[in-house]
């Protein structure tokens, strides 16, 4: 996620789209991780997804991590209509780094901020496979993008085949800048 620049003349990018790929969509075990989320406001906002609930091909819900109605929220399914939501009642302090993770261990899918669980449930099977592509910094609706987050990130990581952290208590987050092997 870029952050947003409002000097003059300044190029903004308000989320980034990457085409679909099977990387995108875990099967078993998975880790999404955002690093120095800031929230500018607390307006609902997606914050990265592989997920389009009105997609011209029908359903096309995978998972997103989202900010909404005062909660941290994963989303996930496993047939692209049927949606399971763990959710965290938060409201973040505004331009305040955050460390976000959630992570899936079998069927234990946990939610962590700065490096402490928030929140768990469960989901097995293996997520949907959707077509439509992976999205930091907004949703897809459609065509379109919808629900814009508008804040910054330092780093995304997205890990298929690890849970990273499988913790119900806290782990150490990892500093910048994240290994590359």
């Amino acid at each position: 996620m870029l952050p947003i620049d409002k000097s003059p003349g300044a190029k903004v990018a308000r989320y980034v789209f990457f085409p679909d790929s099977a990387d995108f969509t875990p099967a078993g075990d998975f880790t999404i991780e955002l690093f120095g989320v800031r929230f500018p406001s607390l307006a609902n906002a997606v914050l990265i997804n592989h997920y389009n609930a009105f997609s011209p091909l029908s359903n096309q819900r995978s998972w997103l991590l989202q900010y909404a109605s005062t909660q941290l929220q994963f989303a996930c399914s496993t047939d692209g209509s049927g949606v399971s939501i763990i959710g965290y009642a938060w409201s973040p302090t505004l331009n305040q780094p955050y460390d976000l993770a959630v992570d899936r261990s079998g069927s234990t899918v946990r939610v962590y901020v700065d490096g402490a669980k928030v929140a768990s449930g469960t989901k097995s099977g293996s997520l949907f496979n959707a077509s439509d592509g992976l999205v930091i910094g907004a949703g897809r609706h459609g065509d379109g993008f919808a629900n814009l987050f508008g804040g910054s990130a330092l780093a995304v990581r997205l890990t298929n085949g690890v849970a990273r952290y499988a913790t119900d208590g806290s782990y150490a987050v990892p500093s910048l800048p994240l290994p590359t092997a």
